[in-house]
């Protein structure tokens, strides 16, 4: 990541492949009284730099410790698989990286984000790498238990207390958009004054019509595009945190989860996305057998 490797950055440790099996038997989780990791939930790792035989086998160590991406040297692709992301310059191709034109200036951002939220980081680390490794519907189960979990925690609850929750208009026009041509089911996100925010119509709206998919054999095609100047821009914010009981939420989200009804009928699926892809603009799509997207398309998960 780093042309050149120092103790911290950002407060966060900076690894030497050849050190980093090391590094990973000696950390252990240590919370402080109140209740934060003592240690940084992150820690850089420098890819750039060495590419000898002991820096393989350090990385294939390190990997046993914690599984080819293009731009990465082969011998690091086991240790990258198991990396939580990968950041690489501008110039790189790879399709399986975050590109920034400034790398120092990324993993500055990144260290802020996790030294801010430090509980949620580490969670999110733990749940990246147990979803790797398991089917559709136990992954999706997991993530929603951690997710409703986090929304009971405190910094959820400090960043609820900064954005106040607005009323949330009542609009004329349906949520979704199904229209049909022959076998094709064409479903439209249409809340462009939100761009086509994902909130409960739209979440239900979606349901309705992927059952309808899921049941009728007969639409040999379904095709999700958005209306407006973004495919979805995630989550509604102001219905962020409102449900009362976190358990009855997870539950709601397992029982009403668009990606579980794509995953079932994705074969047939194919997202057009464009402008901002956010949060659910990304996770659903990435159900779908196919993804079109435009050049204007931005993705981002939060």
């Amino acid at each position: 990541m780093l042309n050149r490797l120092e103790d911290q950055f950002a407060g966060a440790p900076l690894v030497a492949v050849t050190e980093l099996a090391e590094y990973l038997q000696a950390t252990t989780l240590r919370l402080a009284a109140d209740g934060a990791p003592e240690m940084s939930p992150l820690a850089f790792v420098d890819l750039s730099r060495t590419t000898s035989s002991d820096a393989a086998d350090a990385a294939d160590a390190a990997a046993d410790r914690a599984g080819a991406l293009d731009g990465v040297p082969p011998m690091y692709s086991r240790l990258v698989q198991t990396l939580t992301c990968t950041l690489s310059p501008m110039a790189s191709r790879s399709r399986a990286e975050i590109l920034s034109a400034d790398l120092t200036a990324e993993m500055s951002r990144l260290a802020s984000a996790v030294a801010a939220c430090p509980r949620a980081a580490f969670t999110l680390g733990n749940l990246l790498r147990t979803t790797a490794r398991l089917p559709v519907y136990q992954g999706l189960v997991t993530e929603s238990a951690t997710y409703s979990m986090l929304l009971a925690g405190a910094e959820f609850r400090r960043w609820r207390a900064m954005r106040p929750v607005r009323p949330i208009p009542d609009y004329d026009e349906p949520a979704i958009v199904v229209t049909r041509d022959d076998g094709t089911l064409v479903v439209t996100i249409n809340r462009p004054q939100r761009r086509n925010a994902f909130g409960r119509e739209v979440r239900d709206g979606l349901i309705e019509a992927v059952d309808l998919a899921v049941l009728d054999r007969t639409i040999t095609a379904v095709r999700f595009t958005g209306a407006g100047p973004a495919f979805c821009s995630g989550g509604d914010l102001d219905e962020f945190g409102t449900a009362d009981d976190v358990t009855t939420a997870h539950l709601t989200r397992l029982d009403r989860s668009v990606a579980m009804r794509v995953h079932r009928c994705r074969d047939r699926v194919t997202a057009a996305l464009h402008g901002g892809c956010i949060g659910a603009g990304v996770e659903i799509p990435a159900f779908a057998d196919r993804v079109l997207a435009r050049d204007d398309a931005i993705f981002q998960l939060p």
